[in-house]
């Protein structure tokens, strides 16, 4: 039996990718054990794989009261200096915890999540002579302001790491591209969609009767991370512009940033009755809530790569759940939709432009219904777990048959 070891840097539970791989895996016949990390209670192994809990450092008596001193002449970038730093070294000590641990693990094939987990697995794949796979599910470095000085940092670990990987797997052919033009690879990238398994989803009623709303009305779904650069912002203004009858309701963790931007936007705005929150839901349960809704939303700024040439699960989860899309107008979601139109796209910048894409939708929706219908059911057919997750055994088969 073949041993495989994962790396992740947060949480894999409430990651549905990597939980998705892990459950192929096993029903193929591997071993897996996998090392994340967590603030929480240290989860017992399961029965299925085994789970080791590595504990993330933090400076916090560093950070506090070196704090305190420099704070009168933190200015500028000094300031940006010292938080990237503190953040650098409390991820490299974590790393090499990874490190200790991934080593301790006698495993054929090391597979990483994240690119700090692959500075660990890098150097004990070396030492203990076994291939490496980075599952770069990110432009890492492209997150958030490409030019900050941890990005920059960032770019540097790609630039030594990313190489040095034996193969490396990417959920769309753009960035494929940007790790074969920008990386010495050893070879081509190795394209996963992020797709979830075939599951037939009947149409529910779940979310109007959640937030007691009548039958007629129109909902408009948005669930995923309530972060900045997903233009969400733009999404509750846009708001003001619906048709009567169409509502948004936003599912997500209701985090710092919910807190302190999107809540209260929402009520000094006057949205209430017309955008709805929900708080997050585990990747297991949202299949249904999503099949009750009338329209998906896929939105991101485009302030950086990973964004523009995003490659958004939930785009296929709406999909399979038999729900149209409206979508921010970049590269890889406009040709997707051009061979499977089943919905519009707009500029995220522009809170007008997204309502008029979902104002849009609905006017034309009786019209186009029975074609809208045929093309989601062949997306369903072609973007599923079923048709991807054989190139990723395939891959774990190339490199294990000669251990």
């Amino acid at each position: 039996m073949s041993r495989i070891c994962m790396l992740y840097l947060q949480d894999h539970t409430r990651h549905s990718i990597i939980c998705r791989q892990i459950a192929t895996l096993l029903k193929a016949g591997y071993a897996i054990t996998i090392l994340d990390s967590s603030d929480g209670t240290i989860v017992q192994p399961l029965a299925e794989y085994t789970r080791v809990i590595i504990r993330p450092v933090r400076l916090w008596l560093f950070r506090k009261w070196i704090w305190k001193l420099l704070r009168p002449f933190a200015i500028g970038c000094l300031s940006e200096a010292y938080w990237t730093v503190l953040i650098c070294t409390e991820l490299i000590l974590t790393s090499v915890w990874y490190m200790v641990a991934a080593h301790r693990c006698d495993a054929d094939v090391y597979q990483v999540h994240d690119l700090w987990t692959l500075f660990s697995a890098i150097l004990v794949g070396r030492l203990r002579k076994r291939p490496v796979i980075y599952d770069a599910h990110e432009l890492a470095s492209e997150q958030g302001d490409s030019r900050s000085l941890y990005n920059r940092f960032l770019r540097l670990l790609e630039w030594w790491f990313i190489p040095r990987a034996d193969r490396v797997i990417v959920p769309n052919h753009s960035r494929a591209r940007v790790y074969m033009e920008e990386h010495r690879l050893k070879a081509e990238p190795l394209v996963v969609l992020n797709c979830p398994p075939m599951m037939q989803l009947g149409r529910t009623n779940l979310l109007r009767q959640t937030l007691g709303l009548p039958g007629s009305v129109k909902v408009v779904l948005y669930h995923g991370a309530l972060m900045p650069g997903r233009a969400l912002e733009e999404l509750l203004c846009s708001s003001h512009y619906f048709n009567e009858g169409i509502i948004l309701v936003i599912i997500g963790e209701q985090n710092t940033y919910y807190q302190q931007v999107l809540y209260p936007l929402w009520r000094s705005a006057g949205l209430q009755g017309v955008v709805f929150f929900l708080p997050y839901m585990p990747h297991e349960e949202i299949m249904p809530y999503v099949a009750s809704a009338d329209l998906g939303v896929v939105i991101y700024k485009n302030i950086n790569r990973n964004n523009y040439l995003c490659a958004p699960t939930k785009l296929y989860e709406y999909f399979m759940a038999n729900v149209p899309v409206v979508a921010c107008d970049f590269p890889e979601i406009c040709n997707l939709l051009r061979e499977y139109p089943v919905g519009l796209t707009f500029n995220p910048d522009e809170p007008f432009s997204i309502a008029a894409a979902i104002n849009a939708f609905f006017r034309g929706e009786t019209i186009r219904r029975l074609e809208i219908g045929k093309y989601l059911d062949l997306a369903r057919q072609r973007f599923n777990w079923e048709i991807e997750s054989p190139k990723l055994l395939n891959l774990f088969v190339s490199l294990t048959w000669r251990m």
